[in-house]
């Protein structure tokens, strides 16, 4: 195809320098279709785009390079070249120093950490050295990436804090989730996010519940209740909070989330389903009325499933 010998020309021809915005715009433009990506997986162009990042000034670095970066860390071969130890470290300071292309620089890095073996190279201090970042941040996009990087790691199921940092995390979480009206959905589903990790710790589970965050999280799902991503992670919030000991009977009794689990229980989505019938497995262990509910509930659907599959056969 044309454009493929057009990617590979281009490619040839690149300089080792910064100094090519129109080839890196073609470039990006080429590179939006991830098929087109395999063009750049030679080493050689990989290495130059990484000694880019390591050794170009601020000032210098174009943002039709960084965008197509973005596009590139899409394939997982690309993606796991490029984030070594050392150039995640070397992107994330920058990411937070540079005046420009900060939050862009982010993206480079929730793109790529998008792929579960990349984030074995995201080690416990790149966690660190975002969380401390989060209470003096005041952009919004860069919020967003940040807390799309935290989100991507895979946390061991353990009830041990996972954060250390200088200020409570809890607290900035709730502060942010009371006033969840005023914040853009792509950072309120991130910050809903986080909460689940943080909320597998007994302590801070107790804390979002005493704090008033369970009403909160009614409200967005009322809200949102058209939107997967948001009912599956508020689900999974309300399954650690009848985990918790210290929270299940103040869930089961002081709150309308069975209820709300109940009717999710057959959700089309599998694994909003999935989610809610685990919270139900619990509820059944937990409470005698609830457990016959459940039973008869399940029942019934099962029946309806099997009638409607007898009536399919009958037409």
């Amino acid at each position: 195809m044309a454009k493929d010998r057009l990617v590979v020309y281009l490619l040839q021809d690149l300089k080792v320098s910064s100094d090519n915005p129109t080839i890196y715009a073609i470039l990006y433009h080429t590179s939006i279709h991830i098929q087109n990506c395999v063009h750049f997986e030679n080493s050689k162009f990989l290495i130059h785009f990484k000694q880019l990042i390591h050794e170009i000034a601020d000032s210098e670095l174009d943002i039709r390079f960084l965008a197509l970066l973005i596009n590139l860390l899409r394939c997982f071969t690309i993606a796991q070249f490029f984030l070594d130890i050392n150039t995640i470290g070397v992107i994330l300071s920058r990411s937070f120093h540079a005046q420009l292309h900060g939050a862009t620089l982010l993206k480079i890095l929730s793109t790529g950490l998008n792929h579960k073996d990349c984030c074995r190279n995201l080690k416990s201090h790149h966690i660190q050295i975002l969380i401390d970042h989060l209470s003096g941040c005041m952009d919004k996009d860069l919020m967003i990436e940040l807390f799309r990087i935290i989100n991507s790691v895979h946390y061991p199921e353990s009830n041990t804090y996972p954060f250390e940092s200088s200020f409570d995390v809890k607290v900035f979480l709730l502060q942010n989730i009371l006033c969840y009206q005023e914040l853009e959905e792509d950072l309120l589903l991130e910050l809903i996010i986080f909460t689940g990790i943080i909320a597998i710790n007994h302590e801070s589970a107790v804390f979002f519940y005493k704090e008033g965050a369970v009403n909160i999280f009614i409200a967005i799902l009322r809200e949102k209740q058209e939107d997967d991503e948001f009912v599956l992670q508020i689900i999974y919030i309300f399954y650690l909070l009848l985990y918790h000991s210290a929270t299940k009977d103040s869930i089961i009794y002081d709150s309308q989330i069975p209820s709300y689990i109940n009717e999710l229980m057959n959700d089309p989505n599998m694994l909003i389903s999935s989610y809610s019938n685990e919270a139900l497995n619990l509820l059944f262990c937990l409470d005698s009325d609830y457990a016959n509910q459940i039973v008869n509930e399940r029942f019934n659907w099962y029946n309806f499933q099997w009638l409607d599959s007898i009536a399919e056969q009958d037409k």
